[in-house]
């Protein structure tokens, strides 16, 4: 069943937004040319917007689990890219709570390129569903 459009235009804002967010916070880390107080504020800023963006997400996820996902369950269709960006979008949940609460910087660093790497496996799954056509 294909959500309505409001929830599709609400999330995709939402994977845009967490998206653009989530890669530039990652380009700055590793490729930053600013001085370092401009850096910390540009991070800072950009990690405020995404978790703001993830409570939106949240709604939005609890939306399409009852308006797409449960009453999709039956179907074949598309169950692969369903069940990863299902699956990955839990575990970027855990992760951003990790990387958010837990001091232990060995965590912090396991938790951060398990949030990275499935951040752009979601992306890539979300455009591979909604563009897929069977």
């Amino acid at each position: 069943m294909k959500p309505q459009a409001p929830l599709r235009l609400s999330l995709k804002m939402v994977l845009i937004g967490l998206g653009l967010t989530g890669v530039c916070w990652w380009l700055l880390d590793l490729f930053s040319p600013f001085p370092r107080d401009t850096l910390r504020w540009m991070k800072l800023v950009l990690m405020q917007a995404h978790g703001a963006l993830m409570m939106a997400a949240l709604v939005v996820f609890g939306a399409l689990l009852t308006q797409h996902i449960l009453p999709s369950l039956g179907s074949r269709e598309k169950r692969i890219t369903g069940c990863t960006i299902t699956g990955t979008f839990t575990l970027l949940a855990v992760s951003g709570w990790i990387l958010y609460y837990i001091g232990s910087e060995g965590a912090r660093d396991v938790a951060s390129l398990v949030h990275i790497g499935a951040g752009l496996v979601m992306l890539t799954a979300y455009i591979v569903h909604a563009v897929y056509r069977r």
